[in-house]
């Protein structure tokens, strides 16, 4: 009975601290096609590139 309370604490926890960790990757996906979309034009090939970086390692996570 203790074991299954320590589970579902540990449960519980897991499922905060992910979509904690999701949540600021996904503004970073949302804001990198932001910038791409707005600033294409102006950006220099290493801006894109960068920016497309970022966006697959935060995609990656």
């Amino acid at each position: 009975m203790i074991r299954n309370y320590h589970i579902g604490e540990i449960e519980g926890f897991l499922k905060i601290s992910s979509h904690d960790l999701q949540e600021p990757l996904r503004k970073l996906l949302v804001f990198g096609d932001m910038l791409k979309d707005r600033y294409a034009s102006s950006l220099e090939a290493q801006g894109k590139d960068y920016i497309e970086r970022m966006q697959k390692a935060a995609d990656h996570m």
